[in-house]
């Protein structure tokens, strides 16, 4: 077989690349006499993201800020690299070629992992949600639609939304907010809870590609990593805010990700292997992301985790 995954691989996000360097690796590993690919294919509205960050981090931060997020995005660029690609790549809003090459080219088609279904990244239509006469097999993995305020969208939406589920073999969700959403959409779709494909991932292999981390501490930001020091990957709060007033004097500081005004160090261009190294040395990291939490955990890390997130309550 040749299995295609269509995700979120060109995010300007840590937890977003793992996830699909972890499933796609999972898959070839699983399957080694098959063929296993990523859809090279980024929503206009996600690329075009890319320099509205630019252009923001300049607003709020000078010219300084807006360099550092080019040099981030220079990086995630880099890391493509790692991945099986399939070698066409897509950026367009006409879906149905994007489609057909999918149908064409692959014997399966898996959807996910992470917030594929939450289209305030990528717009509606969605080209993770896809309504097309597959003659493939086309499943889910792990999807989320976190960030996605689903009890208020249009009926027209979610009607179309569960015409594809139904046509799906199997819809693997994340959470139970997802099934609620798939559930709300079409309660009679074949659902499954799937665990985060990061959970697979080889800390080895993470570890000897992002053991870099440490020396890019020390010549570029004057840190030692050998020092003890918490991760800030959260908004600032009054909790972040206690954390960090408590404990500074003990421990440094690092945020990561998103800026914290109560750390020492802002790290903005760690790649995904050396961010995860970063979070295993840490003695705790605090945050706010999904993937910020997981991979905490699995790699035995204490972690604090506020949750921000209301878009699952009607």
């Amino acid at each position: 077989m040749r299995i295609g995954i269509l995700t979120f691989h060109k995010a300007i996000n840590y937890g977003a690349y793992l996830q699909a360097f972890s499933l796609s690796n999972q898959l070839q590993k699983q399957f080694p006499n098959d063929e296993v690919e990523i859809i090279d294919y980024i929503a206009p509205k996600e690329a075009n993201r890319k320099m509205y960050m630019v252009l923001w981090n300049v607003k709020h931060y000078g010219i300084k800020g807006g360099i550092s997020e080019l040099k981030r995005i220079s990086v995630f660029h880099s890391m493509q690299k790692y991945l099986s690609l399939s070698p066409k790549s897509f950026c367009t809003k006409n879906l149905n070629q994007l489609y057909s090459y999918i149908n064409e080219r692959y014997d399966m088609l898996i959807i996910g992992s992470d917030a594929v279904f939450n289209w305030n990244q990528t717009k509606f239509p969605t080209a993770f949600i896809p309504d097309y006469p597959f003659s493939i097999p086309v499943y889910t993995y792990a999807a989320s639609v976190h960030g996605l305020h689903f009890y208020t969208e249009t009926e027209d939406k979610l009607k179309l939304c569960g015409k594809v589920f139904r046509s799906m073999k199997c819809v693997g969700v994340r959470d139970q907010c997802s099934e609620k959403f798939v559930r709300l959409c079409a309660e009679d779709a074949k659902t499954m809870h799937c665990c985060d494909p990061t959970l697979f991932i080889d800390q080895n292999v993470i570890y000897q590609r992002g053991i870099s981390v440490k020396s890019k501490l020390e010549k570029r930001y004057r840190f030692s990593p050998n020092e003890k020091y918490i991760v800030i990957m959260a908004p600032d709060s009054p909790m972040v805010e206690a954390i960090a007033k408590k404990y500074g004097k003990e421990y440094k500081t690092v945020s990561v990700f998103i800026k914290s005004s109560f750390a020492d160090r802002y790290i903005s261009d760690l790649n995904p292997f050396e961010w995860a190294v970063l979070l295993k040395e840490a003695s705790m990291v605090i945050t706010s992301y999904f993937h910020g939490t997981l991979l905490s955990l699995i790699q035995g890390t204490p972690t604090l985790v506020l949750d921000y997130s209301g878009y699952c309550d009607e």
